[in-house]
């Protein structure tokens, strides 16, 4: 008999304990607010009503466990959920009948004002503050409402010595249980806002990701059209290079703007235009463009790549990744040095080499390259390599690196050849 009695009231502890599975989600879904009273409403009334149903009858005293969920909704919930979980409770107390329904709700009058005076109150603490509060409030409302009932019904004298000095223990058990309840709950919240942090934490993280992204593209036509406008102010500079020198920074300015639209399309990617790229013009192109600054850096540019070599992929793409790898040459490159720039075509692809005889790097230096963040120069950002590394595979490449400290980089592209009849990369 002892062990059936021991198994339904673990079952009803169980069963007050319920929600704390569920709220997690609840409070995903919104953590203040109607909804959220709605929420933990819907939360403690199965609760509520299951405990009023089936009470526990252990050694002797009926346990009835229905001040657990009631309390700790009214708490939670606020004033919609106190409001509809003594409603519920009255409601289905006199569908059950067997007592004086109104001596029975002026007894849980003073229990539904305590806890809308309580909500606000419950809320300022936290913690163990609100453990403690949680468990005052269960004692007060179990003892308070046998005392009002019985005093209504004239039996307050047996009542108190044949029901409440012997439920004393029971309610301290109560109560302690409440105060377990509420310390779960504290926790769920409490790792339900660490969550929210730090989701919040990796969004800031992305945009300033992103933020440093584009300024650190966008900085490399700037710096072109910059340096060409220096050049522009030469009142010797023949008609022709003008026009040329035109030319680029009006090129160079609508690369930036394309840059800037390609991040502000990440939320609707679109399809990007390729087509047949030839290595000896994207070089020519490119080597013009760095030469204004290889020129500031007192560095040579010399371009050997030739042949009629091409390879299929984004014009606006493979200039930035080329640009990247060529600017962090010239500015690894002491005064006097040179930066090389070298084409081989074969069987598995088209091998691209940028060379130059800067400082060099060590192997640790090698092996993290292209990680965010991560850049051999004071002022670098290492996106720039990053978006490099990505743009050559994306294009069906690879890219390779050697180096020795005080020999200089050289930098090894290998991209597939252009296919004439598929308009695709050759595997």
């Amino acid at each position: 008999m002892l062990v059936h009695e021991f198994r339904e009231l673990l079952l009803n502890v169980f069963i007050v304990l319920l929600p704390l599975l569920f709220y997690q989600y609840a409070y995903r879904w919104t953590s203040s607010g109607w909804r959220h009273g709605a929420a933990v409403f819907l939360l403690y009334v199965v609760p509520l009503l299951f405990t009023m149903t089936f009470p526990v009858y252990f050694l002797g005293s009926t346990i009835d466990f229905r001040s657990l969920p009631l309390i700790t909704g009214s708490l939670y919930g606020g004033p919609i959920a106190t409001t509809f979980l003594f409603a519920a409770m009255i409601g289905y107390r006199d569908f059950l009948g067997g007592l004086n329904m109104l001596h029975y709700m002026a007894s849980v009058a003073p229990a539904i004002l305590l806890l809308f005076a309580a909500h606000r109150r419950f809320e300022r603490f936290e913690g163990l503050g609100r453990v403690w509060t949680a468990i005052g409030i269960c004692f007060v409302l179990r003892i308070g409402s046998v005392v009002v009932y019985f005093g209504l019904q004239g039996d307050f004298a047996s009542a108190f010595n044949d029901r409440l000095l012997p439920q004393l223990p029971l309610i301290a058990a109560q109560c302690a249980l409440i105060g377990l309840n509420v310390y779960l709950f504290e926790a769920i919240r409490k790792h339900q806002r660490m969550k929210r942090d730090i989701l919040d934490a990796e969004k800031m993280k992305l945009v300033s990701e992103l933020a440093a992204s584009v300024a650190h593209e966008v900085r490399n036509p700037l710096t072109a059209v910059r340096g060409f406008i220096q050049l522009l102010g030469d009142s010797a500079l023949g008609a022709e290079k003008r026009a040329s020198y035109s030319a680029i920074c009006l090129e160079e300015l609508d690369r930036a703007q394309l840059i800037i639209s390609n991040y502000l399309s990440l939320s609707k990617p679109e399809a990007e235009k390729k087509e047949q790229l030839s290595m000896k013009e994207e070089f020519h192109y490119i080597a013009n463009i760095l030469n204004s600054y290889a020129n500031y850096q007192n560095v040579t540019i010399v371009n050997r790549v030739d042949g009629d070599g091409a390879v299929y992929g984004n014009r606006s793409k493979f200039r930035q990744a080329m640009i990247n790898l060529g600017k962090n040459a010239i500015e690894s490159t002491p005064s006097g040095g040179a930066v090389e720039f070298w084409s081989f075509e074969k069987e598995q692809g088209i091998e691209l080499y940028v060379i130059d005889t800067g400082s060099g790097m060590t192997p640790e230096q090698i092996a993290r390259l292209g990680t965010p963040y991560y850049s051999t120069k004071e002022k670098g950002t290492g996106l720039g390599t990053l978006v490099t590394f990505n743009i050559v595979r994306q294009m069906g490449g690879t890219i390779e690196v050697r180096s020795r400290i005080g020999e200089g980089t050289t930098c090894k592209v290998t991209l597939p050849y252009f296919d004439e009849g598929n308009c695709r990369m050759k595997s």
